[in-house]
């Protein structure tokens, strides 16, 4: 505690001031980022919520789709340095929740050779960016304790004449004591870029095809229509800056939302199913997002888990593909048994819904080339030769979050052959699989009967009704 001297009518008097309040025990951003539409790249409408199961952290939004979380450095210290102990979702009226627990985990930083006691200065792996988002003079920084016993420790990063090498951090407070090596460093706030926000439900295209036989005549349906999409621009940037499509129509359709998140890059197999025979049964009623479902006969399944079960008969559009958790086989024969599911339900289903056990048969496809979240229902691939218009593919590889799903493939044309035909109706009516995810779509639509057309565009309106009328004319 210091003193000092005052002088108040011609007399001296000691004041002692408190002091200075522990920067860790101050209210602190811990948490910040912005959310944008991926397609608009702009903030949406409504405001963002952000919400997290790590105690003691308070939500905060400001304009412009920016949130984040605040706390008291001192109470979030562990849950700051430590992978999966930050955890936070973002949710917004109108796309998928954002679940921002592996970017906090990336934003982290280590100690590759540790630190010394009395060391003023970090050297951190991997290296900042140029704009050096996580660690700038005047921010806190959090540094991993070595032992259960001791604290973490916060200070903040100090402001020196010439900027820090990007793989350097100097400290206001020296390290007291030493670090081991890979000990944890976390920037506080952790700042995360722009999380991309995905629509909530997909796009529904439908459309008719009329044809004029001569020359003013009264339109007549055109079943014999041709219908392919040719590119495909993923966000409005990518439509200003290209004439052409810049990616080609390489997505399938998901009749399931995905249960997982999957990064780009993840591996795709195309499966083939073989049942085996054994007729079995729902035996009490399956909610969506359940984690169980009653079976019997149940003889054949496997008590450890790893099954494949489809749920549904194929007409249903309903059927999914679960991958079982195990089960408690101590059971009579008679009586069902409660299989617990690796994969949540993506539909519910009634008592008696028809169950199969299926053998997988995979041949690898390709990856992914986008990231998806759960509840994504459109996945865009690096490859798609070998597919069937209606098919099965295995998303994850044989990681604990791999999941099955039946798929529909888009209508295309290479500018050469047309794959994945739309059926037409007689009236010349047709309806696309559920797209999202694009900004602008480019069609090649053609009729045996009259002259070849030129490409055409069409964006998707996420907000209203999709209707794409073609005339063909003489």
């Amino acid at each position: 505690m210091t003193r000092r001297t005052v002088t108040v009518a011609e007399q001296s008097v000691w004041i002692a001031d408190d002091d200075p309040p522990l920067p860790e025990l101050g209210w602190w951003a811990v948490l910040r980022t912005r959310v944008v539409d991926e397609i608009t790249e702009q903030p949406p409408h409504v405001p963002p919520r952000i919400s997290s199961a790590t105690p003691r952290l308070l939500p905060r939004v400001s304009d412009d789709g920016v949130c984040g979380l605040v706390a008291r450095p001192r109470d979030a210290s562990t849950a700051l340095v430590t992978p999966g102990g930050l955890s936070a979702t973002i949710r917004v009226d109108g796309y998928l929740p954002q679940v921002l627990d592996p970017a906090i985990d990336a934003a982290r930083r280590v100690l590759p050779g540790g630190a010394g006691a009395g060391s003023t200065l970090l050297t951190i792996a991997p290296a900042e960016t140029a704009d050096r988002p996580q660690f700038r003079p005047g921010r806190g920084v959090m540094v991993e304790r070595n032992a259960p016993a001791e604290p973490e420790q916060f200070t903040l990063h100090a402001d020196p004449l010439a900027p820090p090498a990007l793989n350097q951090v100097p400290l206001g407070d020296s390290v007291q004591p030493g670090r081991a090596v890979n000990a944890r460093v976390a920037g506080v706030p952790v700042v995360l870029a722009d999380q991309h926000l995905h629509r909530a439900e997909p796009v529904h295209i439908r459309g008719r095809a009329l044809r004029q036989p001569a020359p003013a005549s009264a339109p007549i349906p055109a079943p014999g229509a041709r219908v392919g999409m040719r590119g495909l621009w993923w966000t409005q940037r990518e439509v200003v800056a290209n004439s052409v499509p810049p990616h080609p129509a390489r997505l399938v359709a998901s009749a399931a939302p995905l249960a997982f998140a999957h990064d780009a890059g993840v591996p795709v197999d195309r499966v083939t199913l073989v049942p085996d025979g054994t007729p079995r049964a729902c035996r009490a009623r399956a909610f969506a997002d359940g984690s169980e479902l009653a079976v019997h006969p149940w003889t054949a399944l496997n008590p450890a888990g790893g099954d494949v079960l489809q749920i549904e008969a194929a007409n249903s559009s309903e059927r999914e593909l679960v991958i079982t958790a195990g089960f408690d086989a101590a059971l009579e024969a008679t009586m069902p048994a409660r299989v617990r599911l690796a994969t949540p339900l993506a539909f519910a289903h009634a008592p008696a819904a028809p169950i199969e056990r299926m053998a997988v048969i995979r041949v690898p496809l390709g990856a992914l080339e986008r990231e998806a979240v759960a509840g994504d229902r459109v996945l865009f691939l690096t490859a798609m030769a070998g597919l069937a218009t209606d098919d099965v593919v295995r998303i994850g590889g044989a990681t604990p979050t791999a999941e099955l799903r039946f798929v529909r493939c888009m209508p295309a044309h290479d500018g050469v052959a047309f794959t994945h035909l739309l059926p037409i109706a007689a009236d010349g009516s047709f309806e696309l699989p559920p797209i999202a995810r694009v900004a602008q779509i480019q069609f090649f639509i053609e009729h045996a009967g009259h002259p070849p057309q030129l490409p055409f565009e069409f964006v998707p309106d996420h907000d209203g009704d999709n209707a794409l009328r073609v005339l063909f004319t003489p």
